[in-house]
């Protein structure tokens, strides 16, 4: 039976009908609550994001387990090699499943991983190879730093359409992702120079991953600011 707002009217006979009644109420209460806030759409967003997102950042995280573990097994040419050859085989796989396994910027993503590729290949110096991410921050984020001038339509209207986020303006998205790369870069410069390279390696393998999620966040929540007006000429 029901009460005149749908809910169950019936009279509990026991204490555990009694706990039963007030635990469905409770859920009852709950789902109306979210479906009034809102937080219910925004819980579906966030699965749809993770679910997207997920794979590529996975991956992210097993190229960097397998550059640590080779690194401390062999040593740190040895280990950029192993990780250029796995990602160049990762592009290669990339063609044949659906997921997405570079993480949106799919030109982007190949063309910044032949770079890091032929930057360990040619360069197999020890040095230079904890130099790399810093290099290739700095080139990341110049292409994003130009491609604000063009008002993010480039690379940072892609990013948007990856991230799934509302509100956020391309050419804002585009400054914040350049300051976020390049603050990446210099933590890396500095970590190499006042480090040792034992040190260096647990920083790139799990502080780094830590601290650009950090920056991207920040670069995000930055791009949900006030749009910018688009350059006029004259």
């Amino acid at each position: 039976m029901s009460g005149p707002d749908g809910r169950s009217s019936e009279e509990p006979k026991t204490l555990r009908d009694a706990g039963r009644l007030i635990l469905e109420s409770c859920k009852e209460g709950w789902r109306e609550g979210v479906a009034g806030s809102g937080r219910d759409e925004d819980w579906q967003a966030a699965k749809e994001r993770w679910r997207r997102n997920g794979p590529s950042i996975a991956v992210d995280i097993g190229l960097g387990l397998v550059f640590f573990a080779v690194a401390k097994l062999t040593d740190l040419v040895t280990a950029a090699v192993v990780g250029a050859l796995a990602g160049l085989a990762l592009i290669v796989v990339q063609r044949f499943v659906r997921v997405d396994l570079l993480g949106g910027l799919a030109l982007f993503g190949i063309v910044m991983m032949l770079l890091s590729a032929g930057y360990a290949l040619i360069l197999q110096d020890e040095g230079a190879i904890q130099y790399r991410p810093t290099v290739m921050g700095a080139i990341t984020a110049t292409l994003f730093l130009a491609d604000s001038f063009f008002g993010g339509r480039y690379l940072a209207e892609r990013l948007m359409r990856y991230v799934g986020q509302p509100g956020m303006d391309a050419t804002r998205l585009a400054r914040g992702v350049a300051a976020a790369t390049l603050t990446a870069a210099l933590a890396n410069h500095f970590v190499v120079a006042w480090a040792s390279q034992d040190l260096w390696l647990y920083y790139t393998t799990f502080g780094d991953v830590i601290l650009v999620m950090a920056l991207m966040l920040g670069a995000i929540r930055y791009a949900q600011g006030p749009a910018v007006p688009p350059r006029t000429d004259g």
